[in-house]
């Protein structure tokens, strides 16, 4: 009997295991850390969501914004180059082409005489055409892709009017000033005449087919849409 009551009496109850437990400081410093550990979680949690979305929307507003400068000055341009349908003005419209802020450093690749002497402006005005197809590449992943695939194709096909219309003009150059060329694993460009001329048509065709994108990406709304998705 003794030896129960002295059992029972040395073996601490639940209450004072408790007050031992409050009482300890080494276990609510153990208890504060890890509270500002799960806070700190959440925390950090929450600022990744919202630099995610920050940076989501500082994507879309900047492409938004090129597109819808390229887009309307694609307008313009269309409709100042053809007050003459009869006519097809490739500088002309190669400046049109070129209005947009986003061209701004190639816009002089219009002055052909300058240009052609000026390879690095030559290079330049190729990477910022490859530069707006990976925009326009951009734009379906960051928007909805459903509704961008016809601004992506008007991009691409902005890039290849731009690239067949500058094309032809530097070969007319050199066809006018009796400046001797060739083009490797190409017949026709023996006849300097005749290759310039197929020059002339293909960038017609690609000029056509840029107004063939725009009136799909009319149609489509896309540019009327866009906006919706520039919230945070």
């Amino acid at each position: 009997m003794e030896i129960t009551v002295r059992l029972l009496q040395e073996e601490p109850t639940l209450l004072q295991r408790v007050i031992d437990f409050i009482q300890d400081p080494s276990a609510w410093l153990s208890i504060i850390s890890a509270v500002i550990a799960i806070v700190a979680l959440f925390q950090t949690q929450s600022q990744i969501k919202l630099s995610n979305k920050q940076h989501l929307f500082d994507r879309r507003l900047t492409d938004y914004l090129i597109a819808k400068d390229i887009v309307d000055s694609y307008i313009k341009g269309f409709i100042w180059s053809q007050r003459d349908k009869k006519k097809f003005d490739a500088k002309e419209i190669l400046f049109y082409l070129l209005t947009p802020e986003f061209f701004a450093s190639v816009k002089n690749i219009t002055d052909v005489v300058s240009s052609f002497k000026d390879r690095d402006i030559q290079n330049l005005f190729y990477t910022r055409l490859q530069e707006l197809e990976k925009i326009g590449e951009e734009i379906v992943i960051v928007f909805d892709k459903e509704n961008t695939e016809q601004l992506n194709a008007f991009f691409k096909a902005y890039c290849d009017a731009a690239r067949s219309i500058q094309s032809y003009l530097e070969f007319q150059y050199l066809q006018e000033n009796n400046i001797s060329f060739s083009v490797p694993d190409d017949p026709l460009s023996k006849n300097p005449r005749a290759y310039v001329d197929k020059n002339r048509k293909d960038a017609i065709m690609w000029f056509d087919k840029l107004k063939t994108a725009y009136d799909t990406l009319e149609k489509s709304k896309v540019m009327d849409n866009l906006p919706q998705y520039l919230k945070l």
